[in-house]
Protein backbone atom coordinates (compact mmCIF):
# COMPACT_ATOMS: atom_id res chain seq x y z
CA UNK A 1 0.00 0.00 0.00
CA UNK A 2 0.98 3.66 -0.85
CA UNK A 3 0.42 6.41 1.67
CA UNK A 4 0.72 9.81 1.82
CA UNK A 5 3.65 10.86 3.65
CA UNK A 6 5.19 13.30 5.67
CA UNK A 7 6.79 16.10 3.60
CA UNK A 8 5.71 14.88 0.22
CA UNK A 9 7.06 11.92 0.72
CA UNK A 10 5.66 8.53 0.43
CA UNK A 11 5.10 5.50 2.91
CA UNK A 12 5.13 1.97 1.40
CA UNK A 13 3.89 -0.63 3.18
CA UNK A 14 4.10 -4.24 1.63
CA UNK A 15 3.21 -8.10 2.62
CA UNK A 16 4.18 -10.78 0.03
CA UNK A 17 1.10 -11.38 -1.93
CA UNK A 18 0.74 -14.37 -4.99
CA UNK A 19 0.78 -12.60 -8.29
CA UNK A 20 -1.81 -14.58 -9.51
CA UNK A 21 -4.30 -13.17 -7.07
CA UNK A 22 -3.52 -9.94 -7.39
CA UNK A 23 -7.07 -8.76 -8.78
CA UNK A 24 -8.65 -10.33 -5.62
CA UNK A 25 -7.92 -9.63 -1.82
CA UNK A 26 -7.85 -12.45 0.79
CA UNK A 27 -8.42 -12.64 4.32
CA UNK A 28 -4.61 -12.14 5.07
CA UNK A 29 -4.73 -9.19 2.19
CA UNK A 30 -7.99 -7.84 4.47
CA UNK A 31 -6.25 -8.10 7.46
CA UNK A 32 -3.17 -6.14 6.08
CA UNK A 33 -5.47 -3.11 4.18
CA UNK A 34 -7.06 -2.94 7.73
CA UNK A 35 -4.18 -3.01 10.01
CA UNK A 36 -2.52 -0.70 8.15
CA UNK A 37 -5.33 1.74 7.29
CA UNK A 38 -6.17 2.31 11.21
CA UNK A 39 -3.11 2.48 12.38
CA UNK A 40 -1.92 5.16 9.50
CA UNK A 41 -4.80 7.06 9.26
CA UNK A 42 -7.50 5.59 11.85
CA UNK A 43 -9.77 4.82 9.46
CA UNK A 44 -11.98 1.39 8.86
CA UNK A 45 -11.34 -0.38 6.05
CA UNK A 46 -14.34 -0.68 3.80
CA UNK A 47 -16.44 -3.62 3.73
CA UNK A 48 -15.60 -4.63 -0.05
CA UNK A 49 -12.50 -3.47 -2.25
CA UNK A 50 -12.35 -4.17 -5.90
CA UNK A 51 -10.33 -3.07 -8.60
CA UNK A 52 -10.86 0.59 -10.05
CA UNK A 53 -8.02 0.74 -12.53
CA UNK A 54 -4.83 -1.38 -13.13
CA UNK A 55 -1.47 0.30 -14.37
CA UNK A 56 0.92 -1.46 -16.88
CA UNK A 57 4.60 -0.19 -17.62
CA UNK A 58 8.08 -1.01 -18.36
CA UNK A 59 10.48 0.77 -15.77
CA UNK A 60 13.93 1.43 -16.38
CA UNK A 61 16.05 3.01 -13.36
CA UNK A 62 19.51 4.61 -14.15
CA UNK A 63 21.88 5.07 -10.67
CA UNK A 64 23.81 7.55 -9.87
CA UNK A 65 27.47 6.05 -9.48
CA UNK A 66 28.94 8.47 -7.09
CA UNK A 67 26.24 9.63 -5.26
CA UNK A 68 22.35 8.43 -4.03
CA UNK A 69 20.09 9.34 -6.79
CA UNK A 70 18.39 7.84 -8.93
CA UNK A 71 16.00 8.29 -12.33
CA UNK A 72 13.29 5.86 -13.47
CA UNK A 73 11.66 6.02 -17.16
CA UNK A 74 8.13 4.39 -17.23
CA UNK A 75 7.55 3.52 -20.96
CA UNK A 76 4.43 1.85 -22.48
CA UNK A 77 2.28 3.17 -19.36
CA UNK A 78 -1.63 1.88 -19.53
CA UNK A 79 -4.36 1.85 -18.06
CA UNK A 80 -6.99 -0.52 -17.96
CA UNK A 81 -10.40 -1.04 -16.32
CA UNK A 82 -13.42 -4.18 -17.51
CA UNK A 83 -11.73 -4.01 -21.31
CA UNK A 84 -10.79 -0.25 -21.55
CA UNK A 85 -7.65 0.46 -22.27
CA UNK A 86 -5.78 4.09 -22.61
CA UNK A 87 -2.49 4.84 -23.72
CA UNK A 88 -0.29 7.15 -22.85
CA UNK A 89 1.91 8.78 -25.31
CA UNK A 90 4.88 6.34 -26.60
CA UNK A 91 7.27 9.59 -27.06
CA UNK A 92 6.99 11.14 -23.46
CA UNK A 93 7.31 8.62 -21.12
CA UNK A 94 6.82 9.81 -17.30
CA UNK A 95 10.75 10.63 -15.69
CA UNK A 96 10.93 10.52 -12.65
CA UNK A 97 13.97 12.13 -10.33
CA UNK A 98 14.62 10.68 -7.19
CA UNK A 99 17.08 12.69 -5.80
CA UNK A 100 17.20 14.72 -1.85
CA UNK A 101 17.24 17.88 -2.99
CA UNK A 102 16.50 18.23 -6.57
CA UNK A 103 19.95 18.66 -7.99
CA UNK A 104 21.67 15.64 -9.26
CA UNK A 105 22.95 15.78 -12.52
CA UNK A 106 19.60 14.63 -14.37
CA UNK A 107 17.76 17.37 -12.42
CA UNK A 108 20.75 20.19 -14.06
CA UNK A 109 19.99 18.53 -16.85
CA UNK A 110 16.10 17.99 -17.55
CA UNK A 111 15.83 21.83 -16.27
CA UNK A 112 18.54 22.77 -18.70
CA UNK A 113 16.07 21.10 -21.79
CA UNK A 114 13.09 22.97 -19.69
CA UNK A 115 11.59 19.89 -18.79
CA UNK A 116 8.90 21.21 -16.89
CA UNK A 117 8.25 18.87 -13.42
CA UNK A 118 4.72 17.66 -13.41
CA UNK A 119 2.93 16.00 -10.14
CA UNK A 120 1.76 12.21 -11.36
CA UNK A 121 0.68 9.64 -9.62
CA UNK A 122 0.69 6.60 -12.25
CA UNK A 123 -2.93 5.16 -10.31
CA UNK A 124 -4.86 8.02 -9.50
CA UNK A 125 -4.44 9.21 -13.40
CA UNK A 126 -5.39 5.75 -14.26
CA UNK A 127 -8.76 6.41 -12.27
CA UNK A 128 -9.08 9.86 -13.56
CA UNK A 129 -9.00 8.41 -17.18
CA UNK A 130 -11.10 5.66 -16.88
CA UNK A 131 -13.96 6.93 -14.26
CA UNK A 132 -14.87 10.55 -16.01
CA UNK A 133 -16.99 11.48 -13.75
CA UNK A 134 -14.49 11.30 -11.12
CA UNK A 135 -12.85 14.30 -9.67
CA UNK A 136 -9.56 14.98 -11.01
CA UNK A 137 -8.24 18.58 -11.21
CA UNK A 138 -4.76 17.71 -9.20
CA UNK A 139 -4.46 15.05 -12.67
CA UNK A 140 -4.77 17.18 -15.42
CA UNK A 141 -1.49 18.78 -15.85
CA UNK A 142 -0.20 14.68 -15.81
CA UNK A 143 -2.95 13.90 -18.23
CA UNK A 144 -2.13 16.44 -20.44
CA UNK A 145 1.32 15.85 -20.00
CA UNK A 146 1.34 12.21 -20.87
CA UNK A 147 -2.18 10.67 -22.47
CA UNK A 148 -2.85 14.15 -24.46
CA UNK A 149 -6.60 13.21 -25.11
CA UNK A 150 -6.05 9.34 -25.72
CA UNK A 151 -8.84 8.55 -23.39
CA UNK A 152 -12.33 9.60 -21.38
CA UNK A 153 -10.42 13.12 -20.20
CA UNK A 154 -11.12 15.18 -23.83
CA UNK A 155 -13.24 18.16 -22.53
CA UNK A 156 -11.90 20.97 -21.01
CA UNK A 157 -10.24 21.30 -17.75
CA UNK A 158 -12.78 20.92 -14.70
CA UNK A 159 -15.86 19.76 -17.05
CA UNK A 160 -17.37 16.58 -15.41
CA UNK A 161 -14.86 16.28 -12.81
Amino acid sequence: MKLAGARDGTDKRRMPYDIDRRGELDGTACDFLEDVLLTANRTKAPDAAVPAATTAYLRSTLVQRSGSSRVTMDAALTCAKNGAVVTADPGMPPIESKSEWADAPVDRILRDHVARAVKISKYCVAVALLHPRMRANPWHPAMRAFFDGRGPFTGPPGQGR
